[in-house]
């Protein structure tokens, strides 16, 4: 059973790009000098020294070094204390619990690259650390006990900040505490405590960062560990097939090799500036997609040159420069902002209230490519790819939960036109994942917009008028469904999500005439009309 976590309020959204895995600062704003907001280093004596690195409400690292040994106090949310002692106002670092700080420095310079890159193997619960309470995810039932894999316990070594680097005599009453990222954020888990604080990744690293710095500056002056000293200094160096790994999260040596063809050099940076759809598609996937899989994306990705597409971007560049531009586009709901565009598109090629679109068509008419697999996994509809050489390119999956059925697909389709008319090049730069770990306030809009596109919303409601309005029985409903599915060749979600969002949006009546009705139709999109 999954444990309850308590989350620290800490979020800052100055720090937080819009783009899956990627940060909207500069990489090496991290690596330049001594710059936090808190950040001092006061020496007392020749042998008694307090450094204190960190971010107000965020994580805030303080070290000491005196005549008893180096200390430490890791803590976080502007107080709470995950290392340490908790005291009240400052007192010097006499918080600090002893610790190793050659194994310490030792942790971060081998796993830097993990820490900034490395998500969660798939088959992780992400709201749970604690070893007898994890479980796969919700393919596998709650009750079922997950069984750690040889990929889980790597993971462990590289993400677990062991409390086994403080002295014997702390251990007892400090715990493990793990980093891990996702997207751009920074997550510290401390599972026996059932604490889990998320830190803009930016300010967690440079945090921690800092300190480590400064210990390895200890480190060198001590002249002991030399060797040490140069695995820190060199801990942005990883080569490129570990980087396009641990970016990708994928192991198989295959996989791994062709990526890393894509990166321009070695080094953590390169996965933040990469230009390759094939990085993107392998990061953005859901769990479960395995590499085999993978193997036919990155195979339809190759294999589809990069090619032109002027009518296309032209459409593009109006529908930015007249609909999205627009002062009120960003002041609706983003369903709104959907089915503006689509309803723009609809105008521009000129197609009639009452007809349908073929979207398979209008992408081939405007030279993108339009493939179709068969993956083992269901969880990806479709991708779609522009850039890095490649494309642009759409790929559907025939045994797609929506796009293995031929209304659905026609759906999935519509969807990734959106992609491609307001969102390639800007929101999303390389591809999109149908199904995948994409923002989901881009897909709410990209979905709002292929319905619309499809099957207008005012069409629905005409036709709820016209059998009856408000005086409509259940069986007249469902006749609307079916005929608005027959006339715009859509899936019954889709028939009865337009006339559901139609009558919510555009009566006048009253919520009491209007429950039954609406209630009715929304069940429709759950189950089939027989």
């Amino acid at each position: 059973m999954h444990r309850s976590l308590r989350y620290g309020n800490i979020y800052d959204r100055r720090w937080i790009g819009d783009w899956p895995g990627m940060t909207a600062f500069d990489l090496g704003e991290a690596f330049e000098a001594f710059d936090l907001p808190v950040g001092r280093i006061a020496r007392h004596s020749e042998d008694t020294e307090l450094a204190e690195f960190g971010f107000v409400n965020a994580l805030t690292l303080v070290v000491l070094r005196d005549g008893v040994g180096p200390r430490i106090r890791v803590a976080i949310d502007g107080g709470a204390t995950i290392w340490g002692r908790a005291a009240e106002g400052p007192s010097e670092g006499g918080e600090g619990v002893l610790f190793d700080h050659h194994a310490f420095l030792g942790f971060f310079a081998a796993n830097w690259a993990a820490l900034w890159l490395e998500r969660l193997p798939a088959n992780v619960d992400p709201g749970v650390f604690g070893w007898g309470s994890l479980t796969t995810s919700a393919e596998v039932g709650s009750n079922e006990r997950w069984a750690p894999s040889d990929d889980w316990i790597e993971f462990q070594t590289r993400h677990c900040v062991s409390s086994l680097m403080l002295a014997a005599e702390e251990r007892e009453t400090q715990l493990d505490w793990w980093l891990v990222a996702s997207d751009d954020t920074l997550w510290l888990v401390v599972p026996d405590q059932d604490l889990r604080y998320r830190v803009p990744l930016g300010q967690g690293m440079k945090a921690l960062e800092r300190c480590c710095d400064h210990l390895a500056r200890w480190i060198h002056a001590e002249g002991t560990h030399p060797d040490l000293v140069a695995r820190w200094t060199g801990r942005r160096r990883a080569a490129r097939a570990e980087i396009a790994s641990l970016y990708m999260g994928v192991t198989d040596r295959d996989l791994v090799d062709d990526a890393a063809n894509d990166l321009d050099g070695d080094g953590i940076a390169q996965a933040f500036h990469h230009t390759s759809p094939v990085l993107a598609v392998a990061r953005m996937r859901p769990a479960y997609v395995g590499p085999d899989d993978l193997r036919l994306l990155f195979s339809e990705i190759r294999r589809t040159e990069a090619r032109e597409t002027p009518a296309l971007d032209r459409l593009a560049e109006h529908a930015i420069t007249e609909v999205c531009n627009h002062p009120s586009f960003n002041r609706v709901p983003l369903h709104q902002q959907g089915r503006r565009v689509a309803l723009w598109l609809r105008s521009i090629l000129g197609v009639a209230d009452d007809a349908t679109v073929d979207p398979l068509r209008f992408l081939r008419d405007h030279n993108v490519s339009v493939a179709e697999v068969t993956l083992s996994a269901d969880s990806i509809d479709a991708i779609a790819f522009w850039g890095g050489g490649h494309g642009p390119g759409v790929v559907t999956n025939t045994r797609g939960r929506h796009a293995g059925s031929i209304k659905g697909r026609r759906t999935t389709l519509a969807h990734e036109i959106c992609h491609c008319l307001i969102d390639r090049g800007n929101r999303l730069p390389l591809v999109d994942v149908v199904g995948g770990r994409v923002p989901e306030a881009i897909e709410k809009r990209a979905r709002a917009f292929a319905a619309e596109l499809l099957l207008p919303q005012h069409r629905a409601y005409e036709a709820f008028l016209e059998a009856g309005g408000l005086a409509c029985s259940r069986e007249d409903l469902s006749d609307i469904v079916v005929d608005l599915m027959a006339k715009y060749n859509v899936s019954q979600f889709v028939a009865s999500h337009q006339l559901h969002n139609a009558i919510r949006d555009t009566s006048t009546a009253s919520r009491e005439e209007l429950t039954p009705i609406l209630s009715y139709i929304q069940s429709l999109t759950r189950r089939r009309l027989d």
